[in-house]
C-alpha cells in the first residue's frame, strides 16, 4: 500500500466523510457521477459517486487504465437504505506481485 504522509491522509479522511454523508442524504436514484484526475506524475484519482456508492481508487498514471493491472488501492463505502446498513470494504494491490488484500466491515443503524 502506497504509503500517505499526515496531511495526505486527513485529506483523505476528509473526503470518505464527505462521501459518506453524501450518500446518507442523497435520494436514492441519484444519476451517478464518476471523475478520473491525476494526482501526481505517477498516480490517477478515479472517484465514482451515486446514491448508494461512494468509490475512490487510487491508479497507475498509464495511457490505458486496466484495473486488473492499474489499481492500487480501492476504498468504498456503499448505502443499503433497505436494510438500513453501511458497507465499508478497501483492497490495496500489490503492484510486484499482483496480489490484493482486502479488509470490509458492515453497520446497521436502528
Amino acid at each position: 500500500m502506497v504509503k500517505l504522509a499526515n496531511k495526505q491522509t486527513v485529506e483523505l479522511w476528509h473526503y470518505l466523510r464527505q462521501g459518506f454523508e453524501e450518500i446518507m442524504n442523497s435520494d436514492e436514484n441519484r444519476l451517478p457521477v464518476k471523475s478520473v484526475n491525476q494526482v501526481s506524475p505517477k498516480y490517477k484519482c478515479s472517484i465514482l459517486l451515486s446514491g448508494c456508492v461512494f468509490q475512490v481508487r487510487l491508479l497507475k498514471n498509464t495511457l490505458g487504465t486496466n484495473l486488473d493491472t492499474d489499481l492500487v488501492h480501492e476504498i468504498e463505502l456503499y448505502y443499503d437504505r433497505e436494510l438500513g446498513r453501511i458497507s465499508f470494504k478497501s483492497v490495496s494491490c500489490n503492484q510486484k506481485t499482483g496480489k490484493r488484500n482486502g479488509v470490509s466491515a458492515q453497520a446497521y443503524f436502528a
